[in-house]
């Protein structure tokens, strides 16, 4: 039976990317689909796109419980809402991409070293990690063979048309989504779990080890990749104008609280009409119908960030740092590049990892070598000229990295340390630089 529904599934997510419709043409309609697209599509492609680690976010609630959400989800809100304000400038801009804003405003250098750094940490290696143990739990399918079907289904927008195909397949991620988060809720609710005596015991995507050595602070602090993350600038500059960028983001916002709250009421039962610590031992739990939803909600999430992190490397790396043209062939072998690099690492490098390891490995670097001169963008009394800029984010980036290598071994060391330290040197050397070259200096890019 789950078989037959993930055939269903996949024809209708492989019809939805290869349904005609009338494309918009040139940069503006392969990056940001025109700038055409209602505010509903795009509410839902932005709220269904963020929470692709939904494994790990319903471990660390089972392991902490409620008191959880004060770590995974109220920095990102938090931080999320400052764009109801920012983003209006952000849509000002003239750039389709986040490393073509930073080429607008640093020069093609600084360009290109934020396209490698934001490619380093979007490759979405922890989605389809993610997405192929769905698949290799749930329907069977062995782990190799789930992540090449996830990668593929991840990759298909770059053969069907960009953005405006990912919006179209968001949009039904989006309703399984919440279709399926409401009928578990509601089915708790109800008190109707079965009761299974035994039920199968599955290895934890987090184990209580690698939730526990993170602090407090080092979410926190890991949470102002909101500020640098290309698919919220993607969809904030595919609004139709800036009047609507405010109403996407308080709509979001409301959606993200709304998942919040769900799964919240999910973890809180529990204990109470049943033990599980996994996701899988949820589903097992679930009579079919309701495991079947409860599974292809998992599977919507994940496949959406996915793919749209998948579509958003793929962009940075081929026409903002090679800087190909749209019909060349020689982007197909970024892509194939690419579908290996991301089968390799996900099923060589991190096949054992808990995904909170995969988290704190690749998004210190970037938020430390990317995060300020991000934010003086928007403010030209801070802003420094490219060669400093280039300059501060090197140094930023191999500080970081320093202190996540840890060379010495030094002890007493916190999770939150590199990323800390990366900002603190990045910070030291914007007042450095300002110091001795004061912001009037500053030519116009």
């Amino acid at each position: 039976m789950y078989t037959t529904f993930l055939l269903v599934f996949i024809s209708l997510y492989l019809l939805l990317h290869l349904w005609k419709s009338k494309s918009s043409k040139g940069e503006e309609g392969y990056f940001l689909a025109g700038r055409k697209l209602g505010l509903f599509p795009l509410i839902a492609t932005l709220v269904v796109s963020q929470y692709g680690w939904i494994n790990g976010v319903f471990e660390l609630y089972l392991l902490d419980g409620p008191k959880a959400w004060f770590v995974l989800s109220l920095p990102y809100l938090i931080f999320n809402l400052i764009w109801v304000f920012l983003g209006k400038y952000l849509y000002q801009q003239k750039a389709y991409t986040t490393p073509g804003l930073f080429r607008l405003h640093y020069g093609k250098f600084t360009g290109g070293f934020a396209a490698i750094l934001l490619t380093l940490i979007f490759l979405p290696i922890m989605y389809i990690h993610m997405g192929a143990s769905v698949l290799n739990h749930s329907f069977g399918m062995s782990f190799e063979w789930a992540t090449v079907l996830f990668i593929f289904l991840a990759s298909l927008a770059l053969i069907t048309g960009g953005f405006k195909r990912i919006v179209y397949t968001d949009i039904f991620l989006f309703f399984l989504t919440y279709g399926g988060l409401f009928a578990v809720f509601i089915y708790l609710k109800m008190g109707h779990l079965n009761c299974i005596e035994t039920i199968p015991t599955y290895r934890h995507v987090i184990s209580e080890t690698a939730a526990s050595k993170y602090s407090y602070w080092g979410w926190w602090l890991l949470a102002l990749i909101v500020f640098i993350d290309p698919s919220i600038h993607q969809r904030l500059w595919a609004t139709k104008n800036e009047n609507r960028v405010a109403k996407v983001m308080i709509s979001s916002i409301f959606f993200w609280l709304l998942f919040d709250v769900l799964i919240i009421g999910i973890i809180s039962q529990k204990g109470h009409i049943a033990e599980f610590d996994t996701v899988y031992e949820l589903a097992e739990l679930l009579p079919t119908e309701i495991g079947l939803l409860f599974n292809f909600m998992l599977l919507a999430v994940i496949l959406s960030t996915a793919n749209t992190y998948f579509n958003i490397s793929f962009n940075n790396i081929a026409f903002d740092l090679f800087r190909f043209k749209q019909k060349t062939n020689r982007i197909w072998l970024i892509a194939a590049a690419m579908f290996l690099i991301t089968y390799l690492t996900t099923v060589y490098l991190y096949a054992n990892s808990s995904v909170i390891d995969i988290l704190f490995d690749l998004f210190p670097a970037a938020i430390s070598g990317l995060f300020l001169p991000f934010i003086s963008i928007f403010i030209p009394k801070i802003k420094l000229p490219n060669h400093f800029v280039i300059a501060q984010m090197f140094a930023a980036t191999l500080t970081c990295l320093f202190f996540q290598i840890n060379p010495y071994n030094m002890s007493n060391f916190a999770t939150e340390t590199p990323v800390a330290i990366g900002l603190l040197s990045s910070l030291i050397l914007q007042i450095i630089f300002l110091i001795t070259w004061p912001a009037e200096n500053v030519t116009k890019n």
